[in-house]
C-alpha cells in the first residue's frame, strides 16, 4: 500500500569560456582610479586574444546536490495519495553568455542622445483638429549630430554600451513540490485531484537599463548616469570612455507557481477515450524567467517593484480531448460496410484565459536614458466589464508620466502601474477530425482523414494597442486606436485532407 522513493543527485555545470579570448564585461570590482580620484569601472579581461584573457568570468560553482523524496499510498483498492518533492538545476540559456564579445576593441555599439531644452509653444492643425504643441530646442553648447558629418567632427565621441555579468553570477535552480490524490471511478475512468508548486531562484534575466539616470527634467543624463565613465585596459589610448547602457546579465530573479489540477480520464475501451483537464494556478516573478527577454524592471535599483505575473502566466486553463472510433456497421459487409463501417472522430476543445499584458508611456519622457517604455500612474482598475475588440481597456485609468511638461513636474517620476495587470483575450478553440479506417488484408490498411485546425474559424485576438499620446503636453491617453485589438496570435480555420497507409 505505501511506496517511497529517496534519492539525491549531484550537477555540475562548467562555466563557458571563449577560447579565442574574445569574452569581457564591464568591471564593477577592478577598478581604475581616475585623475579626480574616484574609482571607475574597468572592462575585464585588460586584453583580447591572450593566455590572460581566455578565463572564466564569474565565479566556478561547485554544484548541486540535489534531495529528492517521492510517497504514494493506496489507503484503499480505489484511492491513490501521491506527494513529492526535489530540488532540480537549470543550466542558463547559452546565448546570453555567447554576447559577451560584443564589446570594444572589436565589437560593441555607441549612441547618440541629444540635450534639449523646452521651447515655444505652437498651434498645429492635423485631421482638422487644432493642437497646441510644445517644442524643444538644442541646448547651447551641446554637440548636434547632423546629417551633414554623422561620423565626424565633435559626435564622433558617444558613450559606449556594454554588458556586464557579476563575478558571483549563478546557475539557476527550482524546488517544486506536489500532491494529489486520485480516485478510481465506474466505466475505466479515474479522477484526480492535485496542488503544484515551486520557487525558482536565480532566475536569469537581461536587465537593459542597469546604468540608467533617476526620472530628471535635465535631459543632459549622462553625467547623472550612476556610472558615467569606464576605462579599457586594452586600448590606453583612447583614456577615460563615456560608459552609456549596460546591459546586466542578472541571475538574481525569483519565480514562484501554484496551481490546482483537475483531471478525469477515461481508459481507452470499447472505441471511446476521453479527458477533461482544468488548471487554475497562477506564475509570478522578477523579469521574464527566460534570460533572453527583456526584464521589463523600470527602476533597476527597485527589483521588487516589478514583481508581476509573468508574460505566459494563464490564470484558468481548460483542455478536453476525445477519440471515438463509431460503432456503426460493425456487422454489415459489401457496399453498406464500405459506407458505414470504420468512422472515427477526435478532438481537442482548448479554452484559456487570456496573457498579462503592461501599459507603458514613451521611453523618453523621464530622461533617463532607458530604450525600454516607462510605466504610467494607474488611476483606477482599467478593466471593463464588457471590453470589445475596438476597446479593450479603459485609457482614462492610466496617467502618463513625465518630465518634459514644464509646469508639471510633479508628474516626473516613475509611474506607479504595476507590470502585467491587465488581461488580453482569451482562446476558445475546436481542433477536430473525421477518420474512416478501411481494412483492405490483414496487414494492410488505408485511412481517410479531414482534419479541422480552430473549426469554428473563431479568432484568437491578441493584445491591444498600448496608450499614445497626439502631443507632448497630452497627460490622460488620446492617441489614435488607444486599447483597440489589431492582430491575433493564431490562424484562422485551416481545413486538410489525407490518405494514410498502414502495413
Amino acid at each position: 500500500r505505501l511506496t517511497l522513493n529517496l534519492g539525491l543527485r549531484w550537477d555540475y555545470y562548467g562555466n563557458p569560456q571563449d577560447r579565442l579570448g574574445h569574452w569581457r564585461t564591464i568591471d564593477f570590482v577592478r577598478t581604475f582610479a581616475a585623475p579626480d580620484g574616484a574609482r571607475i569601472p574597468t572592462l575585464f579581461p585588460p586584453s583580447i586574444r591572450t593566455s590572460e584573457a581566455k578565463v572564466k568570468l564569474w565565479e566556478q560553482n561547485p554544484g548541486f546536490f540535489m534531495p529528492r523524496v517521492g510517497l504514494a499510498y493506496r489507503p484503499t483498492d480505489k484511492w491513490v495519495i501521491r506527494t513529492g518533492a526535489g530540488w532540480f538545476s537549470s543550466v542558463q540559456l547559452l546565448v546570453n553568455y555567447s554576447t559577451l564579445n560584443l564589446h570594444p576593441p572589436l565589437s560593441g555599439s555607441e549612441q547618440f542622445d541629444a540635450v534639449t531644452d523646452v521651447a515655444r509653444r505652437i498651434s498645429v492643425t492635423a485631421n482638422s483638429q487644432e493642437y497646441v504643441v510644445q517644442t524643444r530646442r538644442f541646448r547651447p553648447g551641446s554637440p548636434v549630430l547632423t546629417l551633414d558629418e554623422p561620423f565626424t567632427g565633435q559626435n564622433t565621441v558617444r558613450p559606449v554600451n556594454t554588458l556586464h555579468i557579476q563575478p558571483d553570477h549563478k546557475q539557476s535552480d527550482v524546488w517544486q513540490w506536489s500532491l494529489d490524490i486520485q480516485r478510481e471511478l465506474p466505466r475505466q475512468t479515474s479522477l484526480t485531484v492535485g496542488y503544484v508548486g515551486s520557487k525558482n531562484t536565480h532566475v536569469a534575466n537581461s536587465i537593459g537599463n542597469f546604468n540608467a539616470a533617476g526620472p530628471s527634467p535635465d535631459t543632459n543624463f549622462q553625467p547623472r548616469r550612476p556610472f558615467p565613465r569606464f576605462y579599457d585596459p586594452a586600448t590606453p589610448g583612447r583614456g577615460i570612455q563615456s560608459l552609456g547602457v549596460v546591459r546586466f546579465l542578472d541571475s538574481y530573479g525569483n519565480g514562484f507557481y501554484h496551481g490546482l489540477q483537475v483531471k478525469a480520464e477515461k481508459r481507452y475501451s470499447r472505441g471511446l477515450s476521453y479527458g477533461v483537464a482544468y488548471t487554475f494556478s497562477k506564475a509570478l516573478g522578477e523579469g521574464e524567467n527566460g534570460g533572453n527577454e527583456g526584464g521589463g524592471i523600470q527602476n533597476p535599483r527597485d527589483r521588487r517593484g516589478s514583481r508581476s505575473r509573468y508574460a505566459f502566466d494563464q490564470t484558468q486553463s481548460a483542455i478536453i480531448h476525445w477519440v471515438w472510433e463509431i460503432p456503426f456497421g460493425q456487422n454489415l459487409k459489401g457496399l453498406a460496410a464500405g459506407l458505414l463501417k470504420g468512422w472515427q472522430t477526435n478532438g481537442i476543445l482548448t479554452l484559456h484565459t487570456g496573457f498579462p499584458f503592461t501599459p507603458t508611456v514613451g521611453s523618453g519622457d523621464l530622461n533617463t536614458g532607458d530604450a525600454d517604455g516607462n510605466r504610467p500612474d494607474r488611476l483606477k482598475n482599467g478593466r471593463l466589464d464588457n471590453p470589445t475588440r475596438k476597446l479593450w481597456y479603459d485609457p482614462s485609468a492610466f496617467q502618463r508620466v513625465t518630465c518634459n511638461i514644464p509646469n508639471r513636474l510633479d508628474l516626473c517620476h516613475y509611474g506607479n502601474s504595476g507590470k502585467n495587470i491587465l488581461n488580453s483575450p482569451g482562446q476558445r478553440n475546436l481542433d477536430f477530425s473525421i477518420f474512416k479506417n478501411f481494412r483492405m488484408t490483414e496487414r494492410f490498411s488505408l485511412q481517410y482523414r479531414t482534419e479541422f485546425f480552430n473549426a469554428f474559424n473563431t479568432p484568437y485576438f491578441s493584445q491591444p494597442n498600448n496608450l499614445s499620446f497626439v502631443s507632448q503636453d497630452s497627460i490622460v491617453p488620446d492617441g489614435p486606436r488607444v486599447g483597440e485589438i489589431r492582430s491575433l496570435r493564431t490562424d484562422m480555420r485551416i481545413i486538410q485532407f489525407g490518405l494514410k497507409l498502414f502495413f
